[in-house]
C-alpha cells in the first residue's frame, strides 16, 4: 500500500486483484497492460488526468461507490498531488507483483522514464527562456512579410 495527501487528507492505494478488476470494469483501462505494448497504457494514463483521477479513485482502499465521496476525491486531487498520487500507484502496481527481479526492472524502468520526462521539462523551459520580446516580433514580421509576397507560380 502507498499513500499520498491531497487536500490536507491522506489517502491510500491499494493495489489488489479486485483493485485491478475494478479498474477495468470501471474505467475499461487494463492495468495488467501498464508496461507492455511500448508502454502505450502507461502513457495513455499519465496523458489522461481524468483517467488518471479515475483509477486511482479505484485503487484507494477506502473505495466506495458512493458519489459525494467520489466526486469531493475528484475536484480535490490536482497539480502536484495528481503527480505524487501517481507515482504512488504506479509503485504499489509494481509492488502488487511477485517476482521481485520484475518489480526491480519495472522500478529501474519508471526511473528512467521520470529522468527523460524531467529532461524534456528542462530542455522545454530552456527553449521557452531563450524567447525574447526582440525574437518573437522579428519572427511574426518574417511571418508577416512571407506572407504578403505573392507565391511564386509555375
Amino acid at each position: 500500500m502507498k499513500i499520498f495527501k491531497s487536500n490536507g487528507k491522506d489517502w491510500v492505494i491499494s493495489i489488489t486483484h479486485g483493485t485491478i478488476e475494478r479498474i477495468k470494469l470501471v474505467t475499461d483501462f487494463d492495468m495488467t497492460k501498464l508496461f507492455g505494448d511500448e508502454l502505450n497504457q502507461l502513457n495513455r494514463l499519465f496523458n489522461d488526468p481524468l483517467l488518471l483521477i479515475k483509477v486511482l479513485w479505484c485503487s484507494l482502499q477506502e473505495y466506495t461507490d458512493d458519489v459525494a465521496q467520489r466526486a469531493a476525491f475528484c475536484d480535490s486531487i490536482r497539480g502536484e498531488a495528481l503527480e505524487l498520487a501517481a507515482k504512488a500507484l504506479i509503485e504499489d502496481y509494481i509492488d502488487f507483483f511477485p517476482n521481485r527481479r520484475q518489480q526491480e526492472i519495472w522500478r529501474e524502468m519508471v526511473a528512467k522514464l521520470w529522468h527523460i520526462v524531467d529532461q524534456v521539462q528542462d530542455q522545454q523551459s530552456q527553449a521557452l527562456a531563450s524567447i525574447t520580446a526582440n525574437s518573437l516580433e522579428s519572427a511574426i514580421a518574417s511571418a508577416a512579410s512571407s506572407e504578403s509576397t505573392p507565391a511564386a507560380t509555375p
